[in-house]
């Protein structure tokens, strides 16, 4: 399926920037370049960029942050809790060491579902470990909502998704509800977005998965979304 971003982030002849679409699927909208619209779009003033929960492969960011034309106009500050190739320092999003507003923008990235590989063994050993819904939600809870209000200076880009738990059932968790008073505690809610990139490894799992749908009458796969949000003023 051939997706459409509605944008590429270009700027009108009156200077404003094209909005994205505000449900982005397809094949060839990979989550970099949904990242690097969101932001020019809804935060075209931000200078410094931090990203708490960059990961080993930095989707997100590695495609497009280090190119010349973006390191002049970005300053990008990277954590997690491992080290990576793009880590600048190690911190969890429950205690950043960071001054108050001493970043523009956060991308958080949390991880969103409760099963995940658990290293690099489990694309080839169908390793994987599973967290509690609770769990996932402590990622978007009003203990860490303020560690990204205090930090940021003009908001936030929230990643999240969907989920059923246990995976192969129709109990199903719809996030937005779960997040949405302590995300709203702080920030300001402008936008949602709805993201499905289709990985070339998806209709194998739409394949591996088949039978779940013969027992229960529920999608195979569900949606991400993108939480665009401003700071408030709680002064």
């Amino acid at each position: 399926m051939k997706g459409d971003l509605g944008s590429e982030g270009e700027e009108t002849i009156d200077g404003g920037i094209l909005p994205p679409r505000s449900c982005i699927i397809g094949n060839d909208n990979p989550v970099s370049d949904v990242v690097r619209v969101l932001i020019r779009f809804y935060f075209p003033k931000a200078h410094v960029i931090y990203d708490p929960t960059c990961g080993d492969e930095n989707y997100q960011f590695s495609s497009w942050i280090y190119q010349k034309a973006y390191q002049k106009r970005y300053v990008y500050i990277a954590s997690d809790i491992k080290r990576s190739k793009f880590t600048q320092f190690l911190a969890d999003v429950f205690h950043i060491p960071l001054r108050d507003e001493s970043v523009d923008v956060i991308v958080y990235d949390p991880p969103y579902v409760p099963y995940s590989r658990e290293d690099d063994r489990g694309e080839k050993y169908d390793i994987s470990y599973t967290r509690s819904p609770l769990k996932v939600k402590s990622f978007y809870s009003e203990k860490v909502m303020y560690e990204l209000w205090r930090v940021t200076r003009i908001g936030i880009i929230i990643k999240c998704a969907d989920f059923y738990y246990p995976q192969n059932t129709d109990n199903f968790y719809a996030i937005i509800p779960l997040i949405w008073q302590d995300v709203t505690k702080y920030f300001r809610v402008v936008a949602i977005h709805v993201y499905r990139y289709f990985y070339r490894t998806s209709l194998l799992y739409q394949h591996r998965l088949r039978y779940i749908v013969k027992r229960y009458r529920r999608p195979v796969m569900v949606h991400t979304y993108y939480v665009i949000a401003y700071k408030k003023d709680r002064k």
